[in-house]
């Protein structure tokens, strides 16, 4: 599976590297949001792993058809090893503060009303790099970030937060 993915090119292994970082499924928004680039470019860019059958699109269409549909555009690995070889490939020492990245982002990027949404994605991805975190007031701006985006689900997410922020 790695030697598939390594005949890629490099911009199209960093994109899957970055995909399995988030999940087995993922969405070209947040995949171009990770990525910091544009849906259009993203998309152009995995057209050679959607061609070598590596990544499957959940939606029946694979052509850009306009930009609001490019966005909403979902994908997923077409198997779990993949995934897990594209993961692979990031080195071990770089996981967690791809993670980390992963999980500013998207909470920086995300509108209210997909925090509802994505916000235990976020906090799932910033709790495996909070480490990298060494700055207690740091960890507490962490934390009102995160509770203050959705006040219907503080309950749910302080207790787990102020665990892993050690607050």
């Amino acid at each position: 599976m790695t030697l598939k993915i390594k005949k890629l090119g490099n911009e199209d292994q960093v994109l899957l590297n970055l995909a399995a970082c988030i999940g087995n499924s993922f969405d070209l928004k947040t995949l171009s949001i990770v990525a910091q680039k544009n849906d259009s470019q993203v998309f152009d860019e995995l057209n050679d792993a959607l061609s070598t059958g590596l990544i499957i699109s959940k939606n029946t269409i694979h052509k850009q058809s306009d930009s609001q549909s490019l966005s909403n555009r979902q994908f997923k690995f077409s198997h779990d090893r993949i995934q897990q070889a594209a993961y692979s490939l990031l080195p071990e020492s770089e996981r967690k503060k791809v993670h980390y990245q992963i999980g500013q982002l998207l909470l920086q990027e995300s509108k209210q009303t997909e925090m509802d949404e994505n916000i235990f994605d976020i906090v799932n991805q910033l709790n495996v790099g909070i480490e990298l975190i060494q700055d207690q007031s740091e960890k507490k701006k962490m934390n009102w970030h995160v509770s203050t985006c959705l006040p219907d689900k503080k309950q749910k997410l302080q207790q787990p937060m102020n665990h892993r922020l050690d607050i």
